[in-house]
């Protein structure tokens, strides 16, 4: 992790400053950061809707970035708006001074994926803890996405509620806890090659359900949210 000198936000692997995708001709109007949701097509379908309002052409670029990691494009001048996913790094932002809260721009759900033949028995959990104990319990592999992503805190959350550190754990101890850097749609192609269990969002396993069909879900609320300079 890399520490910038004026905020208390941590960096989580490199972050970039090119654009992943360029929609409209001609001079630039905004640079949206942002992860996820520009991999499901989302901010392309804003960036289009809002270049059709424009009289004159120009541009909108997306720099993709995990949650965190756009926050701190935000700051760099890399980005002029940040969609981001977690709301208390997002008020940690605005206390320091550096950006604006826009609000709530739209929804989310986390959710928990994994095997149809669910070798933990989650299905019959009464709550996200318990199905994520009953993983540990049995052993049932999970995968990690371990890449500073709002996924990956969200996961250590959950795992925190239920008094488990799984990541810290020494390596080669956890064989059924696999740690990889994997963007959210592979991270599901994985799991499900793996026949794995992990957490992921609604909006990349709706967009890849056609591809992937060997897992269910099992969701818990989320709130994406929108912070800019």
């Amino acid at each position: 992790m890399t520490h910038f000198a004026n905020t208390i936000i941590q960096q989580h692997g490199d972050i970039d400053s090119t654009p992943s995708q360029v929609f409209g001709k001609g001079n630039l109007i905004l640079r949206i950061g942002n992860g996820g949701a520009g991999g499901v097509g989302l901010v392309e379908a804003l960036a289009k809707d809002y270049l059709l309002l424009q009289k004159n052409q120009g541009r909108i670029e997306w720099i993709c970035n995990h949650s965190r990691n756009t926050q701190l494009a935000l700051l760099s001048g890399y980005v002029d708006i940040a969609l981001t996913y977690e709301r208390e790094q997002e008020e940690i932002a605005v206390s320091e001074g550096w950006a604006k809260n826009g609000g709530c721009i739209f929804h989310d759900q986390f959710c928990l994926v994994g095997p149809e033949h669910d070798p933990a028995n989650v299905k019959d959990a009464m709550s996200i803890e318990e199905a994520f104990d009953r993983i540990a319990k049995t052993r049932s592999i999970f995968h990690s996405r371990d890449d500073g992503s709002a996924t990956m805190c969200k996961e250590h959350d959950i795992w925190r509620r239920c008094h488990r550190t799984p990541w810290n754990d020494a390596p080669g101890s956890s064989s059924w806890y696999i740690k990889a850097k994997h963007n959210p749609a592979d991270a599901i192609s994985f799991a499900s090659a793996a026949g794995a269990y992990t957490l992921n969002d609604r909006s990349t396993l709706l967009d890849q359900a056609s591809r992937v069909l060997s897992l269910w879900q099992r969701t818990c609320f989320h709130v994406y949210q929108l912070s800019k300079v």
